[in-house]
């Protein structure tokens, strides 16, 4: 499904799934997601695949995309995610970085259109973060990346880190390039650099799930 808002309805999943327009509609996040766990129910099918430890990985807007899919999936195993920023890992209350509004702006296709129902507990996204525990979850930063607020990143999977019952450390102590740290079934490291997934984030991807 192409990243297009004028596009993304009319090729891949979307008309597939033929969502019933009287209830909320999903947004492409949502199918991105959904395509993850269909790519799955294939995976089990095959004798060559073992099934039973899918890892889902993503960069960016597919960061977003692989925690909502982990969330609803539990087949996924572990999760890699990598400068997913606003709405991914990065915390949304601390306002830095790119917001909310700012993300519904730029990309309306995103999400749904349809507001929270009156009542709604205030969510932010460790609570997304938490929703993977106890599988694996691994959060990649990159100190340049200042649009995905990498502190904000560091700081969700800490708050987090109790379903896991792990603790990680303050972020003053935690926060300098090359950082990383592995507590359990949670890791996270600093990257020096822009927006963007390298070698040096795979290898230590890699290094996580060996």
């Amino acid at each position: 499904m192409p990243d297009s808002e004028s596009e993304w309805q009319g090729v891949g999943v979307w008309p597939l799934t033929r969502p019933d327009p009287a209830q909320p509609q999903p947004g492409a996040i949502a199918l991105w997601a959904w395509s993850i766990s269909r790519l799955i129910d294939v995976a089990e099918r095959l004798p060559e695949i073992n099934a039973s430890r899918v890892i889902a990985a993503g960069h960016s807007r597919l960061g977003k995309a692989v925690l909502l899919a982990a969330a609803s999936d539990t087949r996924i195993g572990a999760v890699l995610v990598n400068n997913s920023g606003c709405l991914g890992a990065s915390l949304s209350s601390r306002d830095l970085g790119e917001t909310p509004a700012e993300m519904l702006a730029r990309f309306p296709h995103w999400t749904s259109p349809n507001p929270a129902p009156a009542g709604a507990a205030p969510l932010d996204q460790h609570h997304l973060l938490a929703s993977v525990a106890p599988r694996r979850l691994y959060v990649a930063s990159a100190s340049e990346d200042h649009w995905c607020d990498p502190k904000g990143e560091y700081l969700a999977l800490a708050g987090a880190a109790p379903m896991w019952q792990q603790t990680l450390s303050p972020l003053q102590e935690a926060w300098h390039e090359d950082a990383e740290c592995r507590s359990g079934a949670i890791g996270w490291h600093l990257r020096p650099g822009p927006h963007d997934i390298r070698p040096y984030d795979w290898a230590r991807f890699l290094r996580f799930v060996a």
